[in-house]
C-alpha cells in the first residue's frame, strides 16, 4: 500500500459518512423523521405533521403553501422518498427558514 491510499481511503469513507447526512435530509435547522404511514393526500399528510410534532412536544401551526411555525420560528415543508434498506420511505423534513 502507498501512501495515497492510506490517505485517500479514510477521506472518501468520512466523505461519504457526510453525503450520506445530507442526502438523509439531517443538518442544523432541520426537523427530520419518518412516519409511519405513507400519505398521497396532502391535507392528511399535514394533519399527520402536525401530530408528530405535537408528540415531540412542540407547538405547530400550519399556514399554508408548505410553511409551519414550529416553536415560533417559520419552517418550511419538504417531503423527501427515499430507500432505506430496499424499502421506500416518505420523509419528512421542515427546514428553519432564517429569511423571515
Amino acid at each position: 500500500m502507498n501512501i495515497w491510499s492510506i490517505i485517500l481511503v479514510p477521506l472518501a469513507f468520512i466523505g461519504g459518512l457526510f453525503l450520506f447526512h445530507f442526502l438523509s435530509g439531517h443538518g442544523k435547522g432541520k426537523i427530520v423523521f419518518d412516519l409511519d404511514e405513507r400519505y398521497i393526500n396532502y391535507g392528511n399528510y399535514i394533519q399527520a405533521i402536525l401530530q408528530e410534532l405535537k408528540k415531540q412536544g412542540k407547538q405547530a401551526f400550519y399556514e399554508g403553501n408548505g410553511r409551519f411555525i414550529i416553536d415560533g420560528a417559520p419552517y418550511t415543508f419538504i417531503e423527501w422518498n427515499v430507500n432505506l434498506g430496499g424499502v421506500p420511505t416518505q420523509r419528512t423534513v421542515l427546514k428553519q427558514d432564517k429569511t423571515s
